[in-house]
């Protein structure tokens, strides 16, 4: 009946297999957030690179907001551009500590930006990191983000 595959589970030792659970509990964690920051950050690259195509057009950065999202602040742009209408996309960015991401928000709000539209779906945007490095002001240091 505690058998399957002729493996006794009467002789486990559970105390033993808890341990073992809890050691690589925390070894798992880092390795599912490292797979998920890779896979993150080629399909960010990959959405770049489909992008080069399309068309651009300045836009405006209306919103900017910080939040706290397991230990990172991610801040988020909302940008405007209109074609025929009034289009909105967003833009995000992770940061290590609020004040980056703070600083972050407040020189990009307001500010206007190259927006890539796709011509046949102009709903679909995106702010290329390449056009926000090149709004930030001359003086300031690039803005240190986790990629």
């Amino acid at each position: 009946m505690f058998a399957i595959g002729g493996f006794d589970f009467r002789n486990v030792n559970w105390h033993k297999v808890q341990l073992w659970i809890g050691a690589l509990r925390l070894p798992f964690v880092f390795a599912v957030g490292a797979i998920l920051t890779a896979i993150q950050r080629w399909l960010r690259k990959r959405k770049q690179e489909i992008a080069e195509g399309w068309s651009s057009i300045e836009g405006c950065i209306q919103f900017a907001s910080v939040e706290c999202i397991e230990g990172l602040y991610r801040a988020t742009l909302e940008y405007t551009y209109h074609l025929d209408e009034y289009h909105i996309g967003k833009y995000t960015q992770d940061f290590s500590s609020q004040e980056k991401a703070d600083d972050f928000v407040r020189v990009m709000k307001d500010k206007k930006v190259q927006i890539r539209y796709n011509p046949s779906k102009p709903d679909k945007s995106l702010l290329e990191d390449s056009d926000v490095q090149q709004v930030l002001p001359p003086d300031s240091s690039p803005v240190q983000s986790i990629p």
